[in-house]
């Protein structure tokens, strides 16, 4: 048996908590479930673009430790250089949570090693939570019966969230950092910077970084200095 690799150090942000559910709700429903134990043993999310498909497996696993039980989270983006045996074992954790499974597709040993982690995750029990940009049916899969194992649990697109929730999301972000986002800068923000979550919350971090540096509060010329544009 190979040995479980260590897993990443998770965002301590990423949580149920502080994520803007929109349209998404039922999705973060099933997950707590799932992590819980009380739903079926897989799911898996997609979207074409940043609606916090990471934010959501690392929420998982917060919840899961949080729960005493043994998550790790995998993603696959900056895995493709390690051998595909790096998924063998994992299947003896409560929780396994691998984003971007697109990035292995047209890969025999990936694809193999990937279909008999979700094969033996189904023998032990153990929860798994994938997730791609792309819709498991419309990847370009080689082995056909991955395809198959990939749609065994439910499949959930995220959704957009709409300007006001964006703005919650922001707004929110920069509250529990202890900054205080002024209306027009919360506006500035959502005309200048691609409209995703996560985009979004790497500019709120970088303001909370340079105000503290800077000894100042945010405001517009801060905001077009942060982003270039000033």
């Amino acid at each position: 048996m190979k040995q479980i690799p260590l897993p990443l150090r998770l965002a301590t942000n990423t949580t149920f908590g502080n994520y803007v559910a929109g349209n998404n709700a039922t999705t973060i429903h099933f997950l707590t479930n799932l992590v819980n134990g009380n739903e079926e043993v897989q799911t898996l999310l997609w979207c074409k673009h940043q609606y916090g498909k990471t934010h959501l497996l690392q929420a998982a696993c917060h919840a899961a430790v949080a729960a005493g039980k043994k998550p790790t989270y995998i993603p696959l983006k900056k895995f493709t250089t390690f051998e595909a045996e790096l998924l063998q074992g994992l299947d003896q954790l409560d929780l396994v949570c691998i984003d971007d499974i697109h990035h292995i597709v047209d890969d025999a040993r990936w694809e193999g090693q990937l279909f008999q982690l979700i094969n033996r995750c189904r023998e032990s029990g153990a929860r798994l939570v994938l997730s791609s940009l792309i819709h498991p049916g419309e990847l370009n899969i080689e082995l056909e019966d991955l395809r198959s194992r990939l749609l065994w649990g439910p499949v959930f697109h995220l959704k957009k969230l709409t300007d006001d929730e964006l703005l919650s999301a922001i707004v929110s972000r920069a509250t529990e950092k202890g900054m205080h986002l002024p209306h027009d800068v919360a506006g500035y923000l959502l005309k200048h910077c691609p409209r995703n979550i996560s985009g979004l919350y790497r500019v709120i971090d970088k303001l909370d970084e340079e105000t503290m540096i800077q000894k100042r509060r945010v405001t517009l010329p801060l905001v077009r200095t942060v982003l270039g544009s000033g």
